[in-house]
This record gives C-alpha cells, sequence and structure tokens, in this order.
C-alpha cells in the first residue's frame, strides 16, 4: 500500500492539494471476485454514460489507471485507502469518485456504489442492492440510476474560478443545461452536516453573496457579470453558482427540480408529514335482542408524522392523529339524537424498506412493527350502549410505493393490531372476548419540489370488539386526507 502510495505521489510533481468540484467525476476502476471479468463490462457501460452526459465533467486518467491495474489482487481495499483517494482525485481534478464493488452472491450479484470526495473519507453519495441476476444491463442500469440521484443532491452547477472587478469566470461550460445568458445565484458554503450514523454529507451551510448574470459561454467556461450584492461580503473564488431557472424560458430547463437557494438546503434525514383530515365517522353496538344502534357523521382533525431514515433500508416513525366533531342518530332507538367525540391515533413504528431494483427511489417495500393505541373519545351515554374506548397492542403492517411518472408516486398500506386490547373508561360492557383492529390506506404523492411532497390518500380504519354475552361494539373512520411532507 505504501509502494502504491509513493509512486501516485511521485507523478503529481509536488502539486498543491486544492478542493475540486463534485462536477468533475471519475469513475475508478470497478472490482469485483470474478477476476475482473464482470468489472471490466460494467465500467465501460458507465464510463460511456458519464462521457455522454452532461452533469459532470468526466475525467479519465490512463496513468493512474494503470498503476491502479497492477494492485488488482487487493484493488478493493486500495480504493478503500483514503490517501490513495487524495492523490487521484487532485491528479484528476475530481471531486466525485465514483468507487463501484461487484460481488456475486448465492442468486445473482450484490452491487455497491459510493461517492466519495477529493478529501479520501468523506462520502458524498452511497447506494448498494442485492440484484437477482448478473445481467450486464441490469447491473449498468441500476448504477445509472444512482448516479442520477447523485446529479440532483449535488448544491451548485458551477463554481467561481476567477474574478476580476465586477466579472468572474466559472467551470459551466456550454454543455451544461441552461447556462445561455443565465441569471445566476452566488452562495458561499460555510459547513457541511453529516448523518450521525452514515457519515454522509446531507446538508450544507451557506449564505447568498449576491446576484449575477453569465454573458459569454465557451467550452469549459462561462464568464458573468455581477448583478448585485446582498451585502458586504464579495464574490471570491470557489464561491457557487446557482442558475435561477424560474427567469428562464421552460424549454430550456431540462432537470426535475429547479435549484434555488431556498431549496438547496434537502438531506436525507427524514421527513415530516403535516396534513388535514375529513372524516366520515360511525360508532355502532350491537346488543341482543335489541335492534342495532349507530352514531355516524363528519368529523374533522389532523395528522402528525415523523419519519427519521436511520439507514436506507431502516427507519423509524411516530404518528398521531387526532379528529373532533359531532355523530347523529343513523340506526336503533336512541335516548340522545347526537353525541360528540374526538377520536386519536397514536402509532409508533420501526421498519425495514426493501428495494426490488436497488434504486431508493423506484418501487419500495416496507415491512414495519410497533405499537399503537386508538382512542374513541364519545360522550358517555350508558342507556344507549356507548361509551369512552380504547383498542391498543402491537402493530404490524406493510407499505408499498411505485412512481408511475417522473414526479409522481402511489402507494398503499396495510397495519392492523395483533390481539388488541379494549379499554372502557366507565363500565359498560366488561372485558372483551375478543378484539380486532385494522388500517388501510390507498394514495398518492406529488414531487412538488425537492423539498416537499404534496399527497392525497383514502384511509379506512375499524376496530370492533366481542363479548361473551354476544354484543359487540365498533367504530370505524372513512377518510379523506392530505397534506404536505417535508424532506430534512
Amino acid at each position: 500500500m505504501n509502494k502504491l502510495i509513493l509512486i501516485l505521489s511521485f507523478i503529481l510533481m509536488n502539486s498543491l492539494h486544492a478542493g475540486q468540484s463534485m462536477r468533475h467525476c471519475m469513475l475508478l476502476p470497478i472490482s469485483d471476485n470474478v477476476q475482473g471479468a464482470l468489472g471490466f463490462k460494467v465500467y465501460e457501460e458507465i464510463e460511456h454514460y458519464l462521457k455522454e452526459g452532461t452533469w459532470c465533467y468526466y475525467r479519465s486518467n490512463s496513468e493512474i489507471l494503470n498503476i491502479l491495474a497492477n494492485y488488482k489482487v487487493n484493488l478493493n481495499e486500495h480504493l478503500k485507502n483514503k490517501d490513495v483517494i487524495q492523490v487521484v482525485a487532485e491528479k484528476t481534478k475530481t471531486g466525485s469518485l465514483i468507487r463501484v464493488n461487484l460481488a456475486g452472491v448465492a442468486q445473482g450479484i450484490k452491487v455497491s456504489m459510493e461517492i466519495v470526495s477529493d478529501v479520501g473519507d468523506e462520502i458524498y453519495f452511497k447506494e448498494e442492492a442485492d440484484l437477482p441476476t448478473v445481467d450486464l444491463v441490469t447491473i449498468a442500469q441500476t448504477i445509472r440510476n444512482w448516479l442520477s440521484i447523485y446529479e440532483k443532491t449535488i448544491p451548485y452547477d458551477g463554481r467561481v474560478i476567477g474574478v476580476l472587478g465586477t466579472q468572474f469566470t466559472t467551470d459551466i461550460g456550454r454543455d451544461y443545461s441552461g447556462v445561455n445568458s443565465a441569471d445566476v445565484i452566488i452562495m458561499r458554503p460555510l459547513a457541511k452536516k453529516n448523518h450521525p450514523l452514515l457519515k454522509e454529507v446531507v446538508e450544507w451551510d451557506k449564505e447568498k453573496i449576491g446576484d449575477g448574470k453569465i454573458f459569454h459561454v465557451s467550452e469549459n467556461q462561462s464568464q458573468g457579470n455581477i448583478l448585485r450584492y446582498e451585502g458586504a461580503k464579495k464574490i471570491q473564488k470557489n464561491d457557487w453558482l446557482i442558475i435561477n431557472r424560474k427567469n428562464q424560458n421552460p424549454d430550456e430547463v431540462v432537470k426535475v427540480f429547479d435549484k434555488t437557494d431556498e431549496e438547496l438546503s434537502f438531506g436525507k434525514m427524514g421527513q415530516l408529514k403535516i396534513g388535514l383530515i375529513l372524516d366520515d365517522a360511525s360508532a355502532k353496538n350491537i346488543v341482543p335482542a335489541t335492534p342495532p344502534r349507530e352514531l355516524s357523521g363528519w368529523i374533522l382533525g389532523g395528522e402528525f408524522s415523523l419519519e427519521v431514515w436511520a439507514t436506507r433500508n431502516y427507519w423509524g416513525e411516530l404518528e398521531l392523529e387526532k379528529k373532533f366533531g359531532s355523530l347523529k342518530k343513523k340506526e336503533g332507538d336512541l335516548a340522545f339524537s347526537s353525541n360528540s367525540t374526538t377520536n386519536s391515533v397514536f402509532k409508533a413504528k420501526i421498519g425495514y424498506k426493501y428495494l426490488p431494483i436497488g434504486f431508493f427511489y423506484g418501487p419500495q417495500i416496507d415491512g414495519y412493527i410497533g405499537y399503537a393505541k386508538y382512542d374513541y373519545d364519545v360522550d358517555h351515554q350508558g342507556s344507549d350502549g356507548f361509551v369512552q374506548s380504547s383498542f391498543s397492542g402491537m402493530l404490524l403492517g406493510v407499505k408499498g410505493d411505485v412512481p408511475i411518472y417522473t414526479q409522481t408516486r402511489v402507494f398503499i398500506a396495510i397495519d392492523f393490531i395483533f390481539n388488541p386490547d379494549y379499554e372502557e373508561n366507565q363500565f359498560t360492557y366488561g372485558e372483551e372476548d375478543s378484539a380486532s383492529n385494522f388500517n388501510l390506506e390507498l394514495g398518492a404523492t406529488y414531487n412538488y419540489s425537492p423539498v416537499m411532497l404534496l399527497y392525497t390518500s383514502y384511509d379506512l380504519k375499524n376496530s370492533k370488539a366481542t363479548f361473551l354475552n354476544r354484543s359487540e361494539y365498533s367504530f370505524s373512520d372513512s377518510s379523506i386526507n392530505f397534506g404536505a411532507k417535508f424532506t430534512f
């Protein structure tokens, strides 16, 4: 290892290290456990994709690659060495080093990809998948999907490489979309935030310096003028430039998301959901030798949830729901024709996210377990058989989420409380003989921006207790939910 580092360092001719642009990329040699046969083919496919793409300036260096090839026996370990990565990054002037590993497993192949910064031990992006095939096309497409997602996480379109008075030069070339005569926002990076478990960069602290406009574009550079400053600080080398696509002709915009200074702080820590609920609720009791009695009506409420991603597969979530309103007589002989109610739900979940094609924004299947409690706080009316009740216990569930368009997904989720405990605040029915609970939700989400999803869903809930005297007491909710989810 030391010999490898010395050889690589020697060819640098004592050049000084400087931060490299994330939009300058290099594909490192791909290691596998089949003597390199598959890795070389995948390398060719991905290299071709990078050369044809416009999101990064691809860097390849035959001298570096030839040296690394001499260490192919332990190549994967060498490519994890911080010092090796630093030397390769400096030689190739690359800020995004793409590290791919292939490992054969019983039913296919395990594909993993990390994008490493030029400091060697800092991860910008990380994904892995177990594919049930060794098909070259499938493997290459999986990696291309990941690179497309990484592209959208880069917090700038270009960087300032020179300043002269009120003019600046940037490393954005003519092949980059939307650069001609573009309005640009000038930002200054202040600090990076890392995921506490994954050690990946998930967010950047920054401040706005001012606004500018590109007036000349060449193959690998462009020039612009400062239009206005935000404060006392002036533009300097290595400041970020973000193309303000809101002021462009829509035909020039080809990226999925418009990036502005307000929208660049999205990370990968989790999601916060806030929504409204319009609920058709009912409460019903059946007592032997007595006609069924039922109350129903529309009630209103809201929902809140906080989902935290420990890794890309493991997550935890707290979910709260509360609805208020009045239920009116629907069926049976009742002493009271209406009854106010407060229905609430609490769920605490931990889950595992399975990615069928190894692509985080592709199809997803979640299985989860936790604790849930459903409270039905109807006013106590003993003569009519209505009493405040709750159902609680261990929660089991599954959810499927599938993209149908670029920015639209549909989902279905079903969960239930396993053998729920039934309780009532005043003795009316007594201990239950059996109880059941389930929740079914169908819905869709729309990517309004990188930090916000809009959602709507149809949500069906049902809880029922039966007793030794053959009485039944049940609650149902059939609601339309809508709101927003915020990624942080």
